[in-house]
């Protein structure tokens, strides 16, 4: 959490994004919760939103909450690790869809 202060304290975000990865990686303890946090997954209560913004209403309504948790497991790695990317690779994988448009 460190890095992603200082990265966003010497305006540094606008030109590089953070990924954070954990062996126990768990955004239900990231804080904070129900906000987004630099670097991590969205919170764990605006995934069915997501899904349903993305077209997958069967699934947003289907999915358990267990199941929905293992949306932790493409952040955990055997090493803690920070992923460094230029904002012009995050605008890429991003595409044009933000989450900021979710109705949560």
């Amino acid at each position: 959490e460190l890095v992603g202060r200082y990265l966003c304290l010497f305006r540094g975000d606008a030109t590089f994004g953070l990924v954070h990865f954990h062996p126990a990686y768990d955004r239900s303890v990231i804080h904070p919760l129900d906000k987004p946090a630099y670097g991590h997954l969205p919170p764990t209560s605006w995934l069915r939103p997501i899904l349903k913004k993305g077209g997958a209403l069967e699934e947003a309504e289907s999915l358990s909450n267990e199941e929905l948790l293992l949306s932790n497991y493409q952040r955990r790695a055997p090493h803690t690790a920070i992923n460094f990317l230029r904002a012009s690779q995050l605008t890429a994988a991003a595409g044009p869809n933000s989450i900021c448009d979710l109705d949560v």
